[in-house]
């Protein structure tokens, strides 16, 4: 058991009623020394939090956010696994919204901030995926997805931003490759490369956690 949760909450996630997920979920959960009524206590904290449908989806869309969570735990084990799940669900729910795949989705956030929330950079990038407020803080706004630079932070809010700025990126350069590097704000093959390598390797921790 992890020491970021306190007896009362375990206490409180164990005489919760019960809520059914996938196996991979379930693997997913033991992983992170956690259980699966955590998600559910989790998910009731936030009305509007992307987590609460985990439960509702088939089998193998839990399976592949369970790859999610399971590769985030695997990169920076700093993180909450509250966080965690709520980074992997937005990652899966944003994704699908903009027809972006969610496993790059997840290996851009892995590329940018390793999926830390809280990361800001040199240049002013915020958030999970390193978005620049400053510069689409209009259409973010516009859209409804964050009214404040503070709301980057949310590790929900900061996917749904990324995931938003990554779509029209790709959609005014014509492809993938092309909307990641507009997206690094350069043009190296080295990170589109660097991104693929990561969704490889979400994929080899699902395999290896028999997920």
């Amino acid at each position: 058991v992890r020491e970021e949760y306190s007896s009362e909450e375990y206490l409180n996630a164990e005489t919760k009623p019960k809520t059914v997920y996938a196996e991979p979920v379930l693997k997913a959960v033991r992983y992170m020394r956690i259980t699966p009524e955590h998600l559910s206590m989790w998910a009731d904290k936030r009305e509007n939090t992307v987590l609460k449908a985990l439960s509702e989806l088939p089998a193998d869309q839990q399976r592949r956010i369970a790859c999610i969570a399971a590769y985030i735990r695997g990169c920076n084990r700093r993180l909450s696994a509250e966080t965690i799940w709520r980074e992997a669900c937005a990652m899966y729910f944003y994704g699908r919204q903009y027809n972006i795949a969610p496993e790059l989705v997840a290996a851009v956030a892995k590329a940018e901030s390793t999926f830390n929330c809280s990361s800001v950079s040199r240049h002013g990038a915020c958030g999970v995926m390193q978005v620049m407020y400053s510069v689409h803080k209009g259409a973010l706004a516009k859209y409804a997805i964050v009214s404040s630079r503070d709301q980057i932070f949310d590790p929900e809010r900061g996917v749904h931003a990324g995931v938003f700025v990554l779509k029209g990126y790709v959609n005014a350069c014509g492809s993938v490759q092309k909307g990641l590097m507009r997206y690094l704000g350069g043009h190296s093959n080295k990170y589109y490369m660097r991104v693929q390598n990561n969704v490889t390797r979400m994929r080899q921790t699902g395999e290896r956690l028999g997920l």
